[in-house]
């Protein structure tokens, strides 16, 4: 064997990498044909990983959410009962107190911008006598005129002046925080039921 023969050729001529003889196919096809084969095993590997990845955090999430959810409901049947307690014994006993407060904040709106001969009360015949001790309890609130019907319920009042009619329903008010506990009690039921 030649020195020539075992060196590659290196002259301007065509490449010997190049060459192909006999049918034979390119060496730097087969390199290429090995190198994509190998990016698309590891592309593939990498969706498989993350694939995977995903589908155990979702499952994490679920537990997680179910759990709280649980959680939540646990506490909330344990308290339920106190705080039904509470509101059933409170709320009915502001039903007075509430009125004198809600008509005295609604007069004193109005008394800023109106005389108090401009202001008119009418409240239930129930509430006349807790109305009109607030009225009498001061002599600018006792030039307000109050009137009794037999119409309307024991927390219902109208204040009005001028153009201006304000309607005030303690019993109504009282049935809207109470829906509105009863929703906030029975909301990780309905979360509950949702996850399931």
């Amino acid at each position: 064997m030649s020195a020539i023969s075992f060196f590659e050729d290196c002259s301007l001529g065509q490449s010997p990498i190049t060459k192909t003889t006999n049918g034979q196919s390119d060496p730097l096809e087969g390199y290429e044909t090995g190198y994509q084969a190998g990016w698309d095993d590891a592309v593939k590997a990498h969706q498989n990983a993350q694939s995977h990845l995903t589908s155990t955090l979702t499952q994490n999430l679920e537990q997680v959410e179910f759990t709280l959810v649980e959680a939540q409901t646990q506490l909330l049947t344990k308290i339920r009962p106190v705080l039904k307690e509470i509101f059933n014994t409170i709320l009915p006993c502001l039903n007075q107190e509430s009125l004198r407060s809600l008509v005295s904040h609604e007069i004193e709106s109005l008394i800023k911008t109106h005389a108090a001969t401009d202001i008119s009360i009418v409240v239930s015949e129930h509430d006349e006598a807790t109305v009109a001790a607030l009225l009498n309890s001061t002599k600018a609130l006792s030039e307000i005129p109050l009137s009794a019907k037999e119409t309307l319920s024991e927390g219902q009042a109208y204040v009005t002046c001028a153009t201006v009619q304000r309607k005030i329903d303690v019993h109504q008010t009282i049935t809207e925080v109470q829906n509105t506990i009863d929703g906030f009690l029975n909301q990780p039921e309905l979360e509950q039921s949702h996850v399931r």
